[in-house]
């Protein structure tokens, strides 16, 4: 009867999942790999049902969000590490036990044991992992307080003093000390505080962030995130994005970068009646070029009248009306988007490209796939320099680690040798964007990490190759309040001389 009862609680499937997508993602470098077998894992989740993909979701994130932690928690209650197959099933409901409520224990239990058999566990394997769940079980309250202490600490930027508040802080030395770098003015001591608290700031979920399309009327109220830097970001939820065709789900931080990209755009509109020709290199999805030319539509569009949206209780959301192009910048506008990965592009085209000429015909969009490794084979609209040069690099995505923790436990282990490895990729990008800058043209760098080889370093470099100065460069670091859902993020604008 339990069992029966349990699996209105829990979803084989899911789990199983989860399981094999922990396993793959602990596997060593995906460079060693022959395949990806992250992203077959992930391609059979997609066909799960909604609330098992929940599931599988939760499981994931929530594991390696707290991997340090229910590692540290597990070699309380066992003489020596199990092997991985039985050591992650023990974590992954160790989880359950200890973060999602709504599951009650006797499923956790029913379905270890169910999985344990099907993972072709011995009867041993089993009883072992029932007896550290019941030790997890009876000592809950008392393992959630210890925890809860130690992040009070690393939240207020104290270095881990014991192996425990390392675990609870899901980090290694090395990736602590890549984050560790003063600031113009700042101290050692206030460097890494600020390092300590952003890590720990992402161990907390982000809420999901986007934007209401100018023009479009959303289907439901939405909150204000109340961000000071992304002052159109919306708080939505998972049902918004596959029901209501006028939100684009888009972060603080690349709301923040898409708004300073537009500002650039309306002001060189403003001094000049010719194009403006922007290069996107690393496009991606889309995503940032929707997100400049909403910021733009917000900027350059007439709005006499509003609409708000919001219930009292909250900080409404106020979008403009849609009205004509009164500055004539969408008319001016050539936007090139340009990335080697032939699946981004595809996802570019069939998600972003075909709203871009719905909303905004005028702009003149193009879409290339192009290796820029190899000069020989770029497409002759190059040899044209551009105005601006948006260059969002890929990098180690230590900012990310909200929604990307299990970034700690592949490339921030060994933190400095990813960074150092993806800065001189990065250098060699800045060199291909300063050929391709007009003079007297700007140039956009932007990460999603916090190293200093990553950030300021390629800055530095960027100087010395377009002899010239930072317009801005800005570090926006998680765990601080005006920003209540800032990844990790890095941004500079340069200045060509003319």
């Amino acid at each position: 009867m339990n069992d029966a009862r349990a699996a209105r609680h829990v979803a084989p499937e899911a789990r199983l999942l989860a399981l094999d997508w922990v396993r793959v993602v602990l596997i060593p470098h995906a460079r060693e790999r022959k395949a990806n077998p992250e992203s077959e894992v992930l391609a059979r989740a997609d066909a799960l049902g909604r609330e098992d993909r929940a599931l599988f979701q939760e499981l994931t994130i929530g594991l390696m969000r707290e991997w340090g932690f229910l590692n540290e928690v597990l070699l309380r209650f066992a003489k020596r590490p199990p092997r991985e197959k039985l050591r992650n099933l023990v974590l992954q409901s160790a989880y359950s036990l200890l973060f999602l409520d709504r599951i009650p224990a006797y499923a956790v239990f029913s379905e270890a044991k169910r999985l344990a058999s099907l993972l072709g566990l011995s009867e041993h394997e089993a009883g072992f992992a029932h007896g550290v769940l019941k030790q997890v079980e009876r000592n809950r309250e008392a393992i959630l307080k210890e925890r809860a202490d130690a992040m009070a600490k690393l939240k207020d930027g104290a270095r881990p003093s014991s192996a425990f508040e390392w675990a609870v802080l899901n980090s290694s030395g090395e990736l602590l000390r890549m984050l560790n770098w003063c600031a113009p003015g700042e101290t050692e001591a206030d460097a890494q505080s600020r390092a300590v608290r952003a890590l720990a700031a992402m161990k907390e979920p982000l809420p999901l962030v986007g934007y209401v399309l100018p023009g479009m009327k959303p289907s439901r109220e939405y909150a204000r995130l109340g961000s000071t830097i992304a002052p159109d970001a919306l708080i939505l939820d998972a049902a918004a994005i596959r029901e209501d065709p006028a939100v684009r789900v888009q972060g603080e931080v690349s709301q923040w970068v898409c708004l300073e990209a537009a500002k650039w755009i309306a002001g060189r509109a403003r001094e000049s009646s010719a194009p403006v020709r922007v290069l996107e290199m690393a496009s991606g999805k889309g995503g940032k070029l929707l997100g400049t030319l909403a910021a733009l539509a917000r900027l350059s569009f007439s709005a006499p009248e509003s609409r708000t949206f919001g219930a009292p209780e909250v900080q409404p959301f106020t979008a403009p009306e849609a009205r004509p192009d009164s500055r004539g910048v969408f008319s001016r506008l050539e936007w090139w988007a340009a990335d080697s990965s032939d699946t981004q592009l595809r996802f570019f085209e069939r998600d972003a490209f075909p709203r871009v000429r719905e909303l905004w015909p005028d702009a003149r969009v193009r879409v290339l796939r192009t290796d820029f490794s190899d000069a020989a084979r770029l497409p002759v609209e190059f040899s044209t320099p551009f105005d601006l040069v948006w260059l969002d690099a890929p990098c180690t995505g230590f900012g990310t680690l909200a929604k990307h923790p299990q970034i700690a436990w592949t490339r921030g282990l060994h933190a400095r040798r990813e960074a150092e490895s993806m800065a001189a990729l990065q250098h060699g990008l800045v060199e291909k964007s300063a050929g391709f800058l007009a003079s007297g043209g700007t140039f956009l760098y932007s990460v999603c990490t916090l190293t200093e080889p990553e950030t300021s370093g390629v800055t530095h470099f960027a100087n010395q190759k377009l002899r010239g100065e930072p317009v801005w460069e800005r570090v926006l670091w998680p765990g601080d309040s005006s920003t209540p859902a800032s990844e990790g993020f890095y941004a500079a604008l340069l200045q060509k001389p003319a």
